[in-house]
């Protein structure tokens, strides 16, 4: 069995499995997350920060 982890989106409660990239999550529950430089199949760039957000209770950036 797969370890979950709960994620809240604007207000919106998911379990999503541990290790789930937030912007995956994110899109495939239907909520919009523009992005630059992200490709699934490629590795992570993190490049034009078009797809920050913003995370509770961790420091800033």
């Amino acid at each position: 069995m797969t370890e979950s982890v709960k994620v809240s989106v604007n207000g919106q409660d998911y379990q999503v499995e541990k290790g789930a990239r937030l912007i995956d999550v994110c899109r495939e529950q239907g909520h919009s997350v523009p992005s630059f430089c992200y490709y699934a199949d490629l590795a992570l760039q993190a490049s034009c920060r078009m797809c920050l957000v913003r995370i509770e209770k961790m420091p800033k950036l």
